[in-house]
């Protein structure tokens, strides 16, 4: 069913007058793979929510009673999918010390057992927070970004990434990877690293949460970027 399904999306992009990407990265893939011509692709850059804003810190600090969390900590939103290399946020956060909390705002259930059973074997199970059923309109979910101390977004590959543009709307310093869109779509408002880069990503989340001055830079950075 998924390889009919890719089949007719393929056909429907090379039959259309005209086709919107949401990134320069998506166009350019689709001149490749589909061979549709330049001049009929028009990018048109993907944005959050108008309620992804910096709120006051009471509302935010509500929400973080609700679910037992305490700053400083480390976000990460999704379900889980292999491309989105959640084991390298793992591996790195257990480089980091002394430990922050790690939250995940995915459904638990997506999360294969081999993952937990390895932030078990790192002895840091009790730091990690799974938090569900979070629609993208819940406000909970702006407060969450709003108080985390670093968002990390290390995906092997993105059309456009837009859980980095709506922790950066939240005044949220944002760690990516240097794949596929997300070097554009982060641009000079937040910290790239490759993917497979454990050292180096752990080394970018530990300097964010040692260093106020520099959390500070990148918070203004990354709100400067997303307007």
């Amino acid at each position: 069913a998924a390889t009919r399904s890719f089949k007719w999306q393929m056909e429907a992009i090379r039959k259309a007058a005209r086709v919107i990407a949401v990134s320069e990265n998506t166009k350019q893939d689709i001149i490749r793979l589909v061979q549709v011509p330049p001049e009929h692709i028009e990018v048109i850059h993907m944005a959050p929510g108008e309620h992804f804003q910096v709120l006051e810190r009471t509302k935010v600090q509500a929400c973080l009673e609700k679910y037992g969390i305490e700053p400083p900590f480390i976000l990460y939103v999704g379900n889980y999918n292999i491309h989105k290399n959640i084991e390298a946020i793992v591996e790195a956060w257990h480089h980091t010390h002394p430990v922050a909390p790690l939250v995940i705002v995915g459904k638990r259930d997506s999360y294969p057992r081999q993952l937990q059973v390895r932030i078990a074997a790192l002895g840091r199970s009790n730091a990690v927070h799974f938090i569900g059923g979070l629609s993208c309109d819940s406000p909970d979910l702006v407060a969450l970004y709003n108080a985390a101390t670093v968002f990390v977004f290390p995906s092997l590959y993105e059309g456009f990434g837009l859980p980095v543009v709506e922790a950066m709307r939240c005044g949220c310093p944002v760690i990516a990877s240097r794949r596929g869109s997300l070097p554009e779509v982060v641009g000079e408002g937040g910290r790239l690293v490759e993917p497979d880069d454990i050292t180096g990503l752990a080394d970018e989340i530990q300097r964010i949460l040692d260093d106020d001055q520099w959390r500070g830079t990148l918070r203004t950075k990354g709100l400067e970027y997303v307007s």
